[in-house]
């Protein structure tokens, strides 16, 4: 699956290169569909392409007021804001 788009997509959005995103990506899920899509959790509950832990995606969705979905990546490729990579 080539999640390019989305990449592109968010780095316009928060001014970052897109690179950073995808690479961020590849680390955390390899890209792995059984990853990706949920079927497969990491062993400390880590969700989706960009491997949300459930409650860094909720304090992300209350700090930003809004939903995110960790298992579509085009919503959890979003979520990765550039205020919040610098803490990474």
């Amino acid at each position: 699956r080539d999640f390019d788009n989305f990449f592109n997509e968010a780095a316009i959005k928060y001014k970052v290169n897109p690179r950073v995103l995808k690479s961020i990506a590849k680390v955390e899920s390899g890209f792995r569909d059984d990853v990706i899509t949920g079927k497969t959790l990491s062993e400390k509950g880590a969700e989706g392409m960009m491997q949300f832990m459930p409650a860094t995606r909720k304090s992300l969705e209350e700090k930003y007021n809004v939903t995110i979905d960790p298992f579509d990546p085009q919503s959890s490729s979003l979520s990765m804001r550039k205020q919040d990579l610098i803490t990474l």
